[in-house]
């Protein structure tokens, strides 16, 4: 989980800060609200007033009844939930894409070379043609809506280990 603030000393002086990365193993809005709040009491910040709080969209961030924001606003009635702006602007970068044909097409491909090089088989032997090569071993990963850094990391992969995934095409 990461942690970041937004606050004003001035008016009109808005100031943002990176605070923490957290490590997570229970991701339910119980165990996320009580994380948020604690790290911020770890960090001095437990008296602060929190007027807005801004995640995704997910259920257990946005739920208006045992979600993340509904939990924080528990003890602090002011704290607005906004849906991030960020994540707002991945979604619709996403479905543009899905309405320009070639980029639609493309990421099709992309997902299907994932659902094929994820087979046990075909998998061994992308990973073997990969070290056989002195390549770092890289996968291609599950395409998301909402993790646009996923398409990035997978356009990426296919365009430094082309050649073993043509190779790997081939073979099997």
């Amino acid at each position: 989980m990461s942690l970041c603030i937004c606050y004003t000393l001035l008016p009109g002086n808005v100031h943002e800060h990176f605070l923490m990365l957290k490590h997570m193993t229970d991701v339910d809005a119980k165990s996320l609200s009580e994380a948020i709040l604690s790290s911020l009491q770890s960090l001095g910040l437990g008296t602060c007033t929190i007027i807005a709080q801004c995640y995704d969209g997910a259920s257990v961030m946005s739920g208006r009844v045992n979600g993340v924001q509904a939990q924080i606003r528990e003890s602090h009635k002011a704290a607005m939930y906004i849906h991030c702006y960020a994540h707002r602007l991945n979604l619709v970068i996403v479905a543009v894409a899905r309405e320009v044909q070639y980029a639609d097409e493309f990421f099709a491909i992309v997902e299907l070379l994932y659902v094929f090089l994820a087979r046990q088989k075909v998998h061994e032997v992308f990973m073997r043609f990969q070290q056989e090569r002195g390549l770092s071993q890289r996968e291609i990963g599950k395409l998301s809506d909402t993790r646009g850094a996923c398409r990035y990391r997978n356009v990426l992969v296919i365009k430094e280990h082309f050649g073993v995934i043509v190779d790997v095409l081939w073979e099997v």
